[in-house]
């Protein structure tokens, strides 16, 4: 099959990672792939996708994609990453690879980008109070968890798209409720690029009689970080012997507040900021435990929780979104949104059971192993193509016949009906998912 991979090229970009590891198996099993880069700025570093990487807004996209069989986006939650997927979608639908069941930054970076009256999109899919909700959530510092369940943004994007395929199940309500073709669902593979360097992470400073715990990637305040702190302060054995670090982006109001936290609480916080892959790979690998919970979950694919897995370190994850279809006996879960002391508890029992953790970090790495592979990823999006192409031709047939009757001035609730019965199969035959 002859593809059009629209994707983040940057190499801060997770699912860039991903990207470059799928294209590699495609050519290797006989597909042709166009790489289009669609980072809205040109990215210093990139990953590694071989010669002939095109940008969004080079002439050169349009040949490819007249070429390709079909076009397919992988698509998160930032604009900055994803820009040339929401400027080619409209002009030519694809497969959406769905990363995150939450848009609406995306959505609002787009909005501010192309002037889009963002009220009237919203009001479409959420109704006549929504653009007041969104303004409301605007005005404090909850944003995310106001609007993770209100202004998603979910169908807004799925609504452009022939078929989707996406990680988890949790929120494939929304991704139904809006996507014509089929859809499917598949583990999202995230191999390390990088084998630990064998030395210690300098940064660290490592005390031989504290463990050390770690959160990584984004750290946002869904990830509960405050929960954290109060947890291990609320217990003395873990105040004595763990040391939490914190590494990836983070906002310096919010390392602020956090160290301030932990510092009144007593308990040994070092926060370490963005690190490139070799830091992050070193530090996984010096971890004793990982903590990686959501509240809200707004993932698809957690792919912090997956590295540090595939590099057998025990994991404390929330049982929400994507972390909930993980089985019981290769992490550590704790409700979503637990209080401090079921937190506590999670973790303490990893602290006092050294064979446990060890057992549980090996039975992490071989189901990440045998379950999230890139051959079997690969091949399920190359299916879901396959699946829409016929839609594909029906929905371009359809749009261009709509909009030449439009401009006549002969579009009315008749014609929607009759336009509509071709591809109301597709519609109708779906059964909602397809495991991979």
């Amino acid at each position: 099959m002859k593809l059009a991979l629209f994707t983040p090229v940057d190499r801060r970009s997770a699912i860039g990672r991903v990207s470059a590891r799928v294209v590699a198996e495609w050519r290797a099993t006989g597909h042709e792939v166009a790489v289009v880069a669609t980072d809205l700025a040109v990215p210093e570093g990139v990953h590694e996708f071989g010669p002939g990487v095109l940008r969004w807004d080079e002439h050169g996209v349009v040949d490819a994609v007249l070429v390709a069989d079909i076009s397919v986006h992988q698509v998160g939650n930032s604009y900055a990453f994803h820009a040339g997927s929401l400027a080619w979608l409209p002009r030519l639908r694809g497969v959406v690879v769905l990363h995150d069941f939450y848009l609406t930054d995306l959505f609002l970076g787009w909005c501010a980008a192309t002037g889009t009256d963002e009220a009237a999109v919203v009001t479409q899919w959420y109704g006549a109070d929504a653009p007041e909700l969104l303004d409301q959530a605007r005005r404090t510092d909850r944003f995310l968890d106001l609007t993770a369940a209100t202004v998603p943004m979910t169908e807004w994007l799925c609504a452009q798209a022939l078929a989707v395929v996406t990680h988890s199940t949790w929120g494939l309500a929304r991704v139904r409720a809006a996507t014509l073709g089929p859809i499917a669902v598949a583990p999202m593979p995230y191999p390390l690029e990088l084998a630990p360097s064998g030395r210690a992470w300098p940064r660290i400073g490592r005390d031989p009689k504290r463990l050390t715990l770690l959160s990584f990637g984004m750290i946002n305040r869904n990830r509960q970080v405050d929960t954290v702190i109060d947890a291990i302060a609320a217990d003395s054995t873990l105040r004595s012997r763990v040391t939490y670090h914190l590494l990836g982006p983070i906002r310096a109001r919010n390392a602020y507040e956090y160290a301030r936290r932990a510092r009144e609480r007593g308990v040994d916080l070092r926060v370490h900021g963005v690190a490139d892959n070799r830091t992050l790979t070193d530090a996984v690998a010096a971890a004793d435990i990982v903590v990686s919970l959501r509240s809200p979950a707004t993932e698809a694919a957690s792919a912090s929780v997956l590295e540090a897995m595939q590099a057998g370190n025990p994991v404390v994850v929330s049982d929400a979104g994507s972390s909930a279809d993980l089985p019981d006996d290769v992490v550590v879960k704790v409700a979503e949104g637990a209080a401090a002391d079921a937190v506590a508890a999670a973790i303490r029992r990893l602290v006092d059971d050294p064979d446990g953790r060890s057992a549980l970090g090996t039975a992490a790495r071989s189901y990440v192993s045998a379950v999230h592979r890139v051959d079997r990823y690969a091949a399920c999006i190359v299916d879901t193509c396959a699946a829409a192409l016929p839609l594909a031709v029906h929905v371009d047939a359809l749009d261009r016949a709509i909009e030449q009757l439009a401009a006549w001035g002969l579009v009315d609730e008749r014609f929607d009906e009759l336009a509509l019965a071709p591809i109301a199969e597709f519609w109708n035959a779906r059964d909602g998912s397809v495991e991979a």
